[in-house]
């Protein structure tokens, strides 16, 4: 949390709860925290844009908003800012932002055990962790992983934006297990091929599956025996097989991941 402390007013930080989940500025409103997936009022001033400038200054080192065309920075620690505003649009896509309106800080947090009720519910298995955004999936996900290690596989984890892992001067900030080899940085497909070819993971994990080459990466390693793990964004099981039927032919066993519990079903 130190490095949440580093880049907000004191004021913010004073007011955040150790349950903050999210915390959310939005210019001429009063600031909101997230828990347990509801949003409160924070008792502080009015966000103002020099606030929203002030923060983004701080987690990107005083970049240029022409560097922040992705639409969120990927903070140490595992933390997410996300951010919204007047966008410039170079070539059909979003180049940088003229101005902001609008901050979402993600705090990222280790939860060991959560992940227990997907191991015992059968032997494991290629696992899909699906739940809506801001479910706890990525918080699960780094829990398997953990315990999967433990347990004496060796686990290779494509973490392009450094959410899983945290990782910190090249190692990570989060406990991912004494056997387990984290690339990231690169796109995940092209790192799932990477890990594949050079350290002879046994399990193979992901956060967030949004492209075709992930999908032909993950499809790819279940001809060479690997275990996958990975997450997706779906609201049910209907949206999740109206939308990607294909998966399954990669996972067998879903985890609908929800605040307070995983549901176990296999994908038939």
């Amino acid at each position: 949390m130190q490095h949440i402390r580093r880049i907000l007013p004191p004021e913010l930080w004073n007011a955040l709860t150790p349950e903050a989940e999210e915390l959310r500025l939005r210019v001429g409103r009063t600031p909101g925290v997230v828990i347990a997936g509801r949003e409160h009022p924070l008792s502080a001033s009015i966000v103002t844009r020099a606030t929203l400038d002030q923060i983004v200054g701080a987690a990107s080192g005083h970049s240029s908003f022409a560097a922040l065309g992705d639409g969120y920075l990927s903070l140490p620690g595992g933390h997410r800012l996300g951010f919204c505003g007047s966008a410039v649009v170079k070539d059909g896509h979003i180049a940088h932002f003229r101005q902001l309106s609008a901050l979402n800080l993600r705090i990222a947090r280790e939860v060991r055990g959560v992940a227990d009720p997907i191991l015992r519910s059968s032997p494991l298995k290629n696992t899909l962790l699906v739940g809506p955004p801001g479910c706890g999936k990525t918080t699960v996900l780094r829990d398997l992983i953990r315990l999967c290690s433990e347990r004496g596989h060796r686990v290779g984890v494509a973490d392009e934006r450094g959410e899983i892992a945290a990782v910190q001067d090249g190692l990570p900030g989060f406990d991912l297990g004494p056997r387990t080899d984290v690339l990231t940085g690169g796109p995940r497909g092209e790192a799932l091929e990477l890990l594949l070819r050079v350290m002879s993971p046994t399990v193979l994990a992901m956060d967030e599956i949004v492209s075709e080459a992930e999908y032909l990466a993950l499809h790819q390693a279940t001809n060479h025996g690997v275990l996958l793990l990975a997450t997706m964004h779906a609201s049910s099981r209907q949206d999740l097989c109206s939308r990607h039927q294909e998966l399954g032919n990669i996972f067998q066993n879903l985890a609908f991941i929800q605040r307070d519990h995983i549901r176990m079903e296999r994908w038939e």
